[in-house]
């Protein structure tokens, strides 16, 4: 069944991308995983760092 998640494109420099790779496949994750858990996790920082009280409404 297909996901009802948003999608993006994004492009990375080549360097990054095999690291990524790497890393992905020592933690037994897809690439599309490991981006989000990282992504997820920078902007758990960055909204904690950043509280707007509109933020806060949602």
């Amino acid at each position: 069944m297909p996901t009802q998640k948003p999608r993006t494109t994004i492009y990375l420099e080549p360097e990054l991308f095999e690291a990524l790779q790497e890393r992905a496949k020592e933690e037994k994750r897809t690439v599309s995983n490991l981006s989000n858990l990282l992504i997820e996790q920078a902007m758990k920082a960055w909204l904690a760092e950043n509280k707007s009280p509109s933020a806060s409404k949602e």
